[in-house]
């Protein structure tokens, strides 16, 4: 050991933070880590891009950049918005107890670029939209898209809470801080540089944010291929664990990790919150050309399937850590949700400062995720309810203020809400459950217009509300069910064989933590939740269907060419018409 890092670790080692995880701590100086890499960086983001930059004085630069970004830094800001502090610590730890199945995701990643780039990009990008839902108003009608509107915002308000708990829960676990303070803390710096610097603070500080989080995971797995022995050791106890057992072709809906959840299930879910998201089409579009917009979602594919492969990898290197005790049974944490935390802290206790990159990566992880889907929150309300509702024009520098308050009360109602969040059981489900309740009717909507001229807006309004209603009175009683200790998965066997040797104050308990599902509720609230969006998007389809048909009249106006996806040209000629030909305008 050399003199220098002698004298941190001399230095650091009698301030430590109070730490919620047995016989780890977290020093000050991981603390202060923390602070300047994230805070100090964060903030000065957001004055160099209101104060030093050209100014974002119009709607169309605060929400889309001015359309002149870069495919890199884009791409980057995409997916580190996908990359949240939920990935970084859920993902890892529902591998290390439901196993690697998650690896299936590879598949749904390749069938969502090629939807995206052949489906939706087409239509939006032609149309030059600022909102997605502008498109359903074309479409069908603004009723259409205010419901889209409205069902868009819920999902945000339900989702925004548990990236805004997942990195205080880490902090809190690691030093002992209250985790709602931290939360308060997190939102409010976010909210501070999202307001003020529009989407060219959020895309160029997602990036240097990405940069942060990969470094730190790079890192952790490097320290835990060293702990456990070697990748070949990681292998063999992955195997031998059945956790590599991915390609369960089980057609039984209710078993949580099979081939068809996965490829189907989570395809449709992932289709929902990328290929129809204002948050991810904002930044698509935000690129000059249509060769550029493909090539970031190209590009946002490949970075997406690399990204959770390595969170795959680390919730494996964390099971051949504590392949002969498992933290939870052996009481070192009270939840799965603080696994990834405490294998952080262990198998980097003696290098200062480590600990502290990594919760730094953590928060890096969150606060892009947040400032992009603030950004996106804001813009939803502005274009679709505000501007609706507003009988005079609204001037540029007025519309760029109210964009900014937007920002400002979306994060508190989202910081409110974690107090709820924190309640409600394991984040990985959690997170895939309340997205369902509104992304499978919204996939529908813009579904019925972008295939088929067929549907019209009745279908698509009271379709998308029947699908709705439908799944939330599933998921909601399901996500109960659950709080209650209800509705369970099974989860590989984990061991306490060894507790006994590393902690002389513990029973070992030789009982393997299994979970077994209920029976004795209704099959319904029995489905895995990776096909939650799948069914909102079959119900809302169905109703549209079903109401279009009965509804439709004969006078119908014919649907423009360029509302309706390249894929259904040649299928549906004779009930398109090009609407830009002035000849056929009326029969528009």
């Amino acid at each position: 050991m050399n003199i220098s890092t002698q004298f941190i670790e001399d230095t650091v080692q009698p301030f430590t933070l109070k730490s919620t995880i047995n016989n780890l701590s977290f020093s000050w100086f991981d603390a202060f880590i923390v602070f300047i890499t994230i805070f100090v960086f964060n903030v000065c983001m957001g004055i160099y891009f209101n104060y030093f930059t050209r100014k974002q004085s119009t709607t169309s630069e605060y929400l889309l950049g001015g359309r002149t970004m870069n495919v890199i830094p884009v791409v980057i800001s995409l997916v580190a918005s996908h990359t949240s502090a939920n990935t970084l610590l859920s993902v890892p730890a529902d591998v290390y107890r439901y196993g690697a199945a998650y690896l299936l995701g590879a598949i749904s990643t390749i069938i969502l670029t090629v939807v995206t780039i052949y489906v939706y990009l087409p239509v939006f990008f032609n149309l030059g939209i600022t909102s997605v839902y502008e498109y359903l108003e074309r479409r069908f009608d603004s009723r259409t898209r205010l419901l889209a509107s409205f069902l868009s915002i819920v999902s945000y308000i339900l989702y925004l809470p548990i990236v805004i708990y997942v990195p205080s829960l880490a902090f809190s676990a690691a030093t002992g801080v209250n985790v709602h303070f931290m939360a308060a803390s997190i939102c409010g710096l976010c909210i501070f540089y999202s307001a003020i610097g529009g989407l060219r603070a959020v895309i160029w500080t997602d990036a240097v944010q990405f940069m942060i989080a990969i470094l730190a995971v790079s890192l952790i797995c490097m320290m835990g291929l060293q702990s456990t022995g070697g990748f070949s050791v990681v292998w063999r106890k992955a195997i031998d664990s059945k956790r590599l057992d991915i390609f369960d072709f089980d057609m039984d809906p209710t078993k949580r990790d099979t081939f068809w959840s996965l490829a189907v299930g989570l395809t449709t879910q992932r289709v929902a919150t990328v290929a129809i998201s204002q948050n991810c089409m904002q930044k698509f579009l935000a690129v000059p050309t249509f060769r550029q917009s493909v090539l970031t979602v190209i590009y946002f594919g490949v970075g997406t399937i690399i990204i959770k492969t390595i969170t795959i990898f680390l919730g494996l290197l964390i099971y051949a850590e504590y392949s002969a005790c498992d933290p939870l049974s052996a009481q070192k944490i009270t939840t799965d949700n603080q696994l990834v935390t405490y294998f952080v802290m262990d198998v980097s206790k003696n290098i200062p400062g480590l600990p502290g990159l990594f919760i730094a990566g953590v928060f890096s992880a969150s606060l892009s995720t947040l400032s992009g889907d603030l950004n996106c929150l804001a813009g939803i309300i502005y274009e679709d309810f505000i501007v609706k509702l507003s009988n005079e024009k609204i001037s540029d520098k007025r519309a760029t203020t109210i964009l900014q308050l937007l920002v400002i009360i979306c994060g508190l109602i989202c910081t409110l809400m974690v107090y709820f969040v924190e309640h409600m059981g394991g984040l990985f489900s959690l997170g895939y459950s309340l997205s369902g309740v509104t992304t499978g009717a919204i996939l529908g909507m813009f579904t019925m217009g972008i295939f088929y001229p067929g549907f019209n807006a009745k279908g698509a309004f009271y379709g998308g509300l029947c699908g709705f209603i439908t799944i939330a009175c599933i998921i909601f009683p399901a996500q109960y069910y659950q709080m209650l200790g209800l509705l369970n998965y099974v989860s590989k066997p984990t061991s306490t064989k060894y507790c006994n040797a590393l902690n002389d104050t513990f029973t070992v308990t030789t009982t393997p933590r299994i979970l077994s599902p209920s029976t004795e509720l209704s099959f319904i609230f029995r489905i895995s939740f990776y096909y939650y969006c799948l069914m909102g998007t079959v119900i809302t389809l169905f109703f549209g269907l079903v109401i279009s048909t009965a509804t439709r009249r004969n006078n119908e106006k014919f649907v423009d060419r360029k509302l309706i996806s390249p894929l259904g040209y040649t299928l549906l000629q004779n009930e398109i018409k090009d609407c830009s030909n002035i000849s056929m305008t009326k029969q528009c």
